[in-house]
């Protein structure tokens, strides 16, 4: 019977199960030390990547925050031309922490809000997602 043996490195995880394997290669000082270099170089890489990537998604977390602020205010809009037009009843506490909400920096839960303002920011941001 002819048993082979194979040289690996291997891996494991937290649970002590592979994760990865690796062949094992007899290498001199120069190929080792160029191994270092493009590893080195790929975690750079990856590194600046994962870099540019955060900062993708919080530049769009921003647009979505101003987006979001936006669809507000235009749902307010809406809803302040309904109640000027008699159509719906003005609500003095949600107007008055409106208010607060614009001038003073205050929250704006959409919780807390009318069921008119509700509906109308609904549809204001399922239009604007159909888009």
């Amino acid at each position: 019977m002819n048993v082979k043996t194979r040289h690996v490195a291997v891996a494991y995880d937290e649970n002590g199960k592979c994760e990865f394997l690796a062949k094992v290669k007899v290498i001199d000082d120069k190929e080792y030390n160029r191994l270092l270099n493009e590893q080195e170089q790929r975690k750079a890489r990856e590194l600046v990547e994962k870099k540019e990537l955060k900062q993708q998604v919080l530049g769009n977390q921003e647009k979505i925050v101003k987006l979001d602020k936006k669809l507000v205010y235009l749902a307010k809009s809406i809803y302040d031309n309904f109640v000027d037009r008699g159509l719906i009843e003005n609500d003095d506490d949600f107007q008055q922490k409106w208010y607060d909400y614009y001038f003073n920096n205050g929250e704006l839960p959409l919780e807390n809000t009318p069921n008119e303002f509700k509906k109308i920011y609904s549809k204001v941001v399922n239009d604007y997602e159909n888009e």
